[in-house]
């Protein structure tokens, strides 16, 4: 079973998120914030990838991304982000991310997320 956290200040879209990724049979953890994710990177090693918000109050999404990286070099990202213009920054981009782990908010099709994980989980 591919383990998911969904990091996103919004609690409906987070909620949104998780009930989705559960029906496709994902066991899910969720941060509300880019410091909540990488205590729970520090605390535990048991996710397979994360869903990452960017507009997060504290440290941003980009920032989180590097921080859990360098504890978990393993884990894999995706970006849901409500940023038109979003482009990778380098840093993210030399972590192995491209532009197609950038997933725009609203999603029509949140299936596309799912067949994301899966992918770059490898199931």
């Amino acid at each position: 079973m591919i383990s998911v956290l969904v990091v996103d200040d919004d609690q409906a879209v987070r909620e949104n998120l998780l009930a989705f990724l559960e029906d496709e049979g994902m066991r899910l953890s969720e941060a509300e914030s880019g410091e909540a994710a990488v205590e729970l990177a520090r605390e535990a090693c048991d996710f397979d990838l994360c869903v990452m918000d960017l507009r997060l109050p504290g440290m941003d999404g980009n920032a989180t991304v590097v921080a859990m990286h360098a504890l978990q070099p393993q884990l894999l990202f995706l970006i849901h982000t409500g940023s038109v213009n979003y482009a990778l920054p380098p840093e993210l981009r030399a972590m192995g991310m491209m532009q197609d782990h950038v997933f725009m908010k609203p999603l029509a099709d949140m299936g596309v997320l799912a067949d994301a994980i899966r992918r770059l989980c490898g199931r």
